[in-house]
């Protein structure tokens, strides 16, 4: 990562320490000890996929704080990882912290689009929640996956899935949030208004529309309960 605003050190350990307990020996933390070697790695994480049949590959994922996403260099790295892999089973994991962070996740995300990039954007809100982010990312990607449509936002589709405290969305869930909605900006305006809330919660259950709502609006204490 970016040595200017990279996760710290400690952080990344513990990352390491904690995605290898889960799905070990598969991934591979490639954030050394020093950070300023981070710079030249083209992703932090890598795991065993089945891409299609019994053919396996790797899939690739960048850990992002909001602020390095945002940089130039940031950028960079993942313009790079794009292009080197074609597009093709790589992701990022974004950490979401501040009380602005959903405000400049939407941000990024309008100009990811910009960016004509069908690449995942995965925000989590705490380094906790990673080793499950990525077991759920890694079994979805071993399932049968319909070939990407130019026309079709997948990266939108893939952000959806993933704007949940906890466990993420089934795809027939996201499907019908798409339909209900214009886009990725009018999926969060409705999530911040009592009637668009409503309207999730009839979609998808008190439940999950729960957890969907408390992650958009950064109402922990409500996830947390």
């Amino acid at each position: 990562m970016g040595c200017g605003d990279s996760l710290p050190q400690g952080e990344l350990t513990y990352l390491e320490r904690s995605v290898s307990e889960v799905i070990t020996p598969q991934v591979t933390h490639t954030a050394h000890t020093n950070l300023l070697e981070t710079t030249l790695e083209a992703c932090d994480i890598t795991f065993s996929i089945t891409a299609s049949n019994t053919t396996t590959v790797d899939f690739k994922v960048i850990l992002s704080s909001l602020h390095e996403l945002q940089s130039q260099e940031g950028k960079a790295r993942v313009e790079r990882l794009f292009l080197i892999e074609g597009g093709e089973h790589v992701a990022v994991i974004l950490l979401l912290e501040g009380e602005d962070s959903m405000l400049g996740f939407s941000n990024v995300q309008a100009e990811w689009l910009c960016w004509d990039y069908a690449m995942p954007i995965i925000p989590i809100n705490t380094i906790e929640a990673l080793p499950g982010c990525l077991e759920s990312l890694q079994q979805d990607y071993n399932r049968e996956r319909s070939p990407p449509d130019a026309n079709t936002s997948i990266t939108s589709r893939d952000l959806v899935r993933w704007c949940v405290n906890g466990k993420a969305l089934s795809r027939d869930q996201v499907n019908i949030l798409t339909e209900i909605t214009s886009g990725f900006g009018d999926f969060a305006s409705r999530s911040s208004l009592p009637n668009g809330q409503a309207i999730i919660r009839e979609y998808l259950g008190s439940k999950d529309g729960g957890r969907l709502i408390s992650f958009l609006t950064n109402d922990f204490s409500k996830a947390q309960g």
